[in-house]
C-alpha cells in the first residue's frame, strides 16, 4: 500500500436506495472484506450483502446486495478497523520490510 491511504477524503460513502439497485461501490482503501461495515437506515446488518474488493491495492470494491435496498433507504458503507496484529513475528526470524510496512499503514489507519 506505501503511502497509506492518500488523497481519501473520507472512509465512508452513502447513497439511498432505488428498489432496484444492489450494486454500491465505495473508493476507499480496506486491508480486507472484514474492515467495511454496512448500515441500511442507520441499523447495522451483518446479512444480505456481499463484499468484492478491487484487488490487490486495497482500493475500495463493490457491495452486492442480495435483494435491492426499498427506494428511499439510506445505505451506508464505511471502514471501521478492528484493532488486530497482521503479521507474525517469531524471535528465530527477521521480519520482512513488506510486512512492517502493511503493520504501520494498519497502525496508521487505525488511529
Amino acid at each position: 500500500m506505501g503511502a497509506v491511504f492518500s488523497n481519501q477524503l473520507s472512509a465512508s460513502t452513502r447513497f439511498v436506495g432505488d428498489g432496484v439497485r444492489d450494486v454500491f461501490p465505495f473508493d476507499f482503501d480496506v486491508f480486507d472484506a472484514g474492515d467495511v461495515r454496512i448500515s441500511v437506515n442507520d441499523d447495522h446488518i451483518e446479512t444480505g450483502f456481499h463484499i468484492a474488493l478491487s484487488g490487490s491495492d486495497f482500493s475500495g470494491g463493490t457491495v452486492h446486495f442480495e435483494m435491492p435496498p426499498d427506494t428511499g433507504a439510506e445505505i451506508s458503507i464505511a471502514r471501521v478497523l478492528r484493532l488486530r496484529r497482521l503479521s507474525a513475528y517469531d524471535a528465530m526470524s527477521l521480519p520482512r520490510g513488506d510486512a512492517i510496512d502493511r503493520d504501520l499503514d494498519f497502525l496508521t489507519a487505525a488511529i
